[in-house]
């Protein structure tokens, strides 16, 4: 063999060599990229609080015997009842707080707002890893004046940041800042009737400096 041969072998090797080095370069970046749009960070899993789901509906009041004596029947009337469902990543949360916003629509064609928005909010403590529940209630008395529900939202907030958002139905728009709302009308558990009802399911609530909780 010449020695132009001899050259031309050695010089198509060493492109060969330097195709197959650039093609595994290429593999082992595109595999970490991969990971990394799979994985996210984990100060990112553990700070968020997935909402899972929002259940609404109509309850009626619950009914709590003290005596034998026959009573005369009254009138059950309903509540609507707004349960929240969320997980936590963390061994143990310090404090979460929860708000929840409820749009009525009026029944009337009459003078007077046609949406009426209500926002109560709820602060929790000593929350342990794990999944979690929360209640709220519309007394039949604000039903009666403002009208039936139309949509639910609810926001939680660990040391004032926004960790997890859930609407029903699903919205993109933040539906419940285009209105001004009346706070207080959606009501704790703890400020019903239903509070005794499978009261283990539930974290405990934080007490306010004046030792009621918000």
């Amino acid at each position: 063999m010449g020695s132009s041969a001899v050259a031309e072998e050695a010089r198509m090797k060493r492109i060969a060599a330097g195709l197959m080095a650039g093609v595994m370069m290429l593999a082992v970046a595109s595999e970490r990229a991969g990971a990394q749009a799979v994985a996210p960070p984990a100060t990112v899993y553990k700070t968020s609080v997935p909402l899972k789901k929002i259940e609404a509906q109509k309850v009626r009041t619950p009914e709590y015997r003290v005596n034998v004596t026959p009573m005369a029947m009254k009138a059950v009337r309903e509540w609507y009842q707004v349960a929240v469902y969320f997980d936590t990543h963390q061994d143990w949360t310090d404090d979460l707080n929860l708000i929840c916003y409820v749009l009525l629509r009026s029944k009337s064609a009459g003078p007077g707002p046609r949406q009426v928005l209500l926002r109560g909010e709820v602060s929790l403590m000593n929350i342990p890893k794990g999944k979690h529940k929360y209640e709220w209630y519309v007394h039949p008395g604000t039903l009666a004046r403002y009208g039936e529900p139309e949509a639910v939202a609810v926001l939680i907030n660990r040391q004032g940041q926004l960790v997890g958002m859930l609407s029903n139905p699903p919205d993109s728009k933040r539906w419940w800042e285009a209105l001004t709302p009346q706070n207080g009308l959606v009501l704790r558990r703890q400020d019903t009737p239903f509070d005794l009802l499978s009261y283990d399911d539930f974290d405990q609530v934080k007490p306010a400096a004046d030792g009621v909780g918000r």
